[in-house]
């Protein structure tokens, strides 16, 4: 760390941290560490030189931004096409960010203005989509865990009624008596509470 520019710092310690994260590697400051980070950044890093001829076969533009050590924006067209790979794709743009910023560390260091440059340049576009992207993610971890809370909820309700109708069916009128009054108490609607029950008189029907 003594190397890295105090304006750098936190991002660097970041995106070294998402790589360690990603391939569960303990950033305890030991050489093993240090190896095995460097280790997964080039093997992240693998898929980049394919991205980088198939960008630069069909635009101008990526062998420009290439040249002007902009690899993301050479390869952004390439990444996250295909659903398949779109994990093996994060993994590469989080390597990616790694490398750049060694890269921007070098260009500092050495006052080249326009590396510096173009390779911030290149550095915010990547952490804005990785950040938009741990956003996505993060929204849809939350909503699943919503949604197998609501389930949760709604299952106890349900074997809470059930039990209740096994136990005092016979205090009420009919199925419909019971649903009527307990559909209103309990806020499930009618025609849900109905067809509960309605499966689970059938299920223990056959079960007799």
């Amino acid at each position: 760390m003594e190397y890295i520019p105090s304006s750098l710092e936190d991002s660097v310690i970041e995106a070294v941290e998402r790589v360690a994260n990603r391939f569960n590697i303990k950033l305890d400051g030991s050489d093993d560490s240090s190896d095995a980070i460097q280790e997964a950044i080039e093997d992240s890093l693998i898929p980049m030189q394919l991205y980088l001829d198939w960008a630069e076969e069909r635009h101008r533009f990526a062998r420009i931004a290439r040249k002007e050590e902009r690899y993301y924006a050479a390869v952004s067209g390439e990444l996250f096409v295909d659903p398949e790979y779109e994990q093996e794709d994060e993994i590469t743009l989080e390597a990616l960010a790694v490398y750049q910023l060694d890269c921007l560390i070098g260009a500092t260091r050495a006052k080249d203005l326009n590396r510096v440059l173009c390779i911030s340049a290149d550095l915010f576009e990547i952490q804005k989509l990785l950040g938009r992207r741990e956003k996505v993610q993060e929204i849809s971890i939350l909503a699943a865990e919503r949604a197998k809370k609501r389930h949760q909820d709604m299952n106890d309700r349900k074997t809470a009624l059930l039990e209740d109708w096994a136990a005092h069916s016979s205090e009420y009128e009919s199925r419909a008596d019971f649903v009527r009054i307990m559909s209103d108490l309990k806020g499930i609607k009618y025609r849900t509470l109905y067809d509960w029950i309605a499966s689970y008189d059938k299920e223990n029907r056959e079960g007799w």
